[in-house]
């Protein structure tokens, strides 16, 4: 089952549930927490955390997640796909941290998919210095 894709716009973060997941947890999970929703299962109330995931189908995040959740007092959560340029724009307008700043982070600190994002963006980059242009 492919996740919904949750748009991301720094101008309409959740400002309530910001502070619900740690810098550096956002970075080695690739989630961000995008509010609450309230609701039923099998007649009883919960509360789950909207959770935003650069990486869906990452398993031991969602199990990390899923741990912060229920400690912040939430049922669990509820994963949402989002991009990683949308990812980082949040981080650095929302949380004040840009991506050379993460960039320079150990590999070991920053989810693989944001990684491989960067890595992606820097062999566009060399291509295009390399590619003579068209005469």
């Amino acid at each position: 089952m492919d996740l919904e894709h949750f748009h991301l716009d720094p101008n309409y973060f959740p400002e309530d549930t910001k502070d619900l997941i740690a810098i550096p947890t956002i970075l080695a999970l690739g989630a961000l927490p995008l509010g609450v929703k309230k609701g039923f299962r099998f007649f009883k109330r919960v509360r789950l955390l909207n959770v935003g995931l650069v990486a869906p189908k990452d398993r031991e995040s969602k199990k990390q997640l899923k741990d912060l959740a229920i400690a912040t007092g939430h049922s669990s959560i509820a994963p949402y796909r989002v991009q990683v340029p949308e990812f980082l724009e949040v981080l650095e307008v929302i949380y004040q941290v840009n991506s050379e700043t993460i960039e320079r982070m150990p590999l070991h600190q920053i989810h693989p998919t944001i990684t491989e994002y960067f890595e992606r963006l820097k062999a566009e980059e060399e291509e295009a210095e390399e590619t003579p242009p068209l005469t």
